[in-house]
């Protein structure tokens, strides 16, 4: 029985966070930061990176390095500026794999 009830609770979750990852979208929000959008691509770390998978929006006030939420990369080059090229673009190729 106890076994059961924990097989029930991990199915729940795995489906909560299924569907978080499916039906999230950006936060209003953040649209109305002054962000700026491009189109899949973006310059970091002096090379071009892209991502066909969605948009690049960059916004400097975005409370960390970079986000995805569906067909969407938001990053914050104020905070990006502070690491390595290679690092920029490692965060960049992150979000888009969460695409």
């Amino acid at each position: 029985m106890p076994c059961t009830r924990a097989l029930r609770r991990l199915v729940v979750c795995f489906a909560a966070a299924l569907a978080a990852i499916f039906l999230l979208d950006p936060p209003s929000s953040f649209a109305t930061w002054g962000a700026s959008a491009q189109a899949g691509s973006a310059k970091l770390g002096g090379r071009t990176v892209s991502c066909r998978y969605g948009k690049v929006i960059f916004n400097d006030k975005l409370p960390d390095l970079g986000m995805a939420a569906r067909g969407t990369i938001w990053l914050n080059r104020k905070l990006l500026r502070k690491f390595p090229g290679s690092f920029q673009q490692f965060v960049f190729l992150h979000e888009c794999a969460h695409q």
